[in-house]
């Protein structure tokens, strides 16, 4: 579904490791495809199990936010990690 996909990308934009960005948009689009279709078993209107499902995984920007301090995080983690282990 183009507009699932659409979200996906843009939430998993801010990531900026392109490998990690992919990652994170294949697996957010997953996750979105499954919300889908679970209401769509409820709501016979495509348009409104659209909407709930982009409703229940919030704003872009927030997520997109979220999203960029984890990796961040995550990256700073292994950075200290390799560095404090190749010290002389």
């Amino acid at each position: 579904m183009d507009e699932l996909k659409r979200y996906a990308k843009k939430m998993s934009s801010s990531i900026s490791d392109p490998l990690e960005r992919k990652e994170a948009e294949k697996e957010i689009y997953s996750n979105l495809l499954e919300a889908y279709e679970e209401h769509r078993e409820i709501s016979s209107n495509e348009e409104e199990a659209l909407q709930l499902t982009l409703d229940k995984f919030g704003r872009v920007d927030e997520v997109g936010d979220e999203l960029k301090q984890a990796h961040i995080k995550r990256i700073n983690k292994k950075s200290l990690l390799f560095i404090t282990d190749n010290r002389p």
